[in-house]
């Protein structure tokens, strides 16, 4: 059975030897990154490829098509009335606009009801309530106002959690690949008592949950004011659940992690977490 290998330990910071291992750290990761690089763009070369054939194939489907002039149809309004009678919408039975979603009023009915179904979803009743009343259809819309009357119930039913009871989590750096981070070198041990693997962050947030953890934002635990200073918040939550604030630890990326499995960026965009 073949040995693994063991890497030799980082030295210390500030060392001579420290900086030949960064140089050899940095040299390393510009070459992987050039290999990313090129096969991003044999990707790219063989995806222009493909598509340059995909679009000379459709427009010779479409010149034959235009040729044979047997599939087409020019559509009158004459036409247009025929297909409704087939349908049945012409022939006085009515067919319901909120049922099809034809109507642009009805879509955006619809829109601002998963809207605030999401918020409600995150105990966020007021700004449920907030997204139907503001909707210009609330007053006419029955679905909107049973919506908004079964939101305030269950908002009247929360209680107030103590902001200083509130539990906060953290995770560091998370390990995506861990065949590299765990592969028996001096950092494995480092690793397997601080850092988490993307598997178990998605286990440990799902036990949470199913315990009654709920994730709150610190902007609702203090309010900046107008002058501003601050003042305590609100959280307001069913009976029985338990809020947590949730963060993510020295979010860098430190050179002696590289190619032992970590994440390398973290993609934002307008707040929202993409990778």
């Amino acid at each position: 059975m073949e040995e693994k290998k063991h890497r030799k330990p980082r030295p210390e910071m500030g060392t001579p030897e420290y900086e030949e291992w960064r140089k050899r750290m940095l040299q390393r990761r510009r070459e992987r990154l050039k290999r990313e690089r090129r096969k991003r763009l044999i990707a790219i070369g063989v995806a222009a490829v493909l598509i340059a054939g995909g679009v000379s194939a459709g427009a010779i489907a479409l010149s034959n098509r235009f040729a044979s002039g047997s599939d087409r149809k020019v559509v009158t309004s004459d036409t247009k009335k025929e297909n409704k009678t087939e349908t049945g919408t012409d022939s006085g039975e009515a067919v319901s606009t909120e049922a099809s979603g034809d109507s642009s009023g009805d879509t955006v009915s619809g829109d601002t009801l998963a809207q605030a179904d999401l918020l409600a979803q995150q105990y966020d009743y007021t700004g449920a309530i907030s997204v139907l009343k503001n909707n210009w259809k609330f007053a006419t819309s029955d679905k909107m106002q049973e919506a908004a009357e079964a939101y305030m119930k269950k908002r009247d039913a929360c209680v107030e959690y103590p902001l200083e009871n509130i539990t906060h989590v953290f995770f560091h750096s998370l390990i995506v690949n861990t065949s590299l981070a765990f592969d028996g070198d001096s950092d494995e041990a480092g690793y397997n008592q601080m850092m988490t693997t993307v598997s178990e962050f998605k286990k440990m947030l799902q036990i949470m949950y199913d315990k009654g953890y709920v994730l709150v934002s610190p902007h609702d635990m203090a309010v900046i004011n107008d002058d501003g200073t601050m003042s305590r918040g609100k959280i307001m939550l069913p009976e029985g659940k338990i809020p947590f604030v949730l963060s993510e630890d020295d979010v860098s990326y430190y050179h002696y992690m590289d190619g032992d499995g970590f994440a390398t960026k973290l993609v934002v965009d307008d707040g929202i977490i993409l990778l």
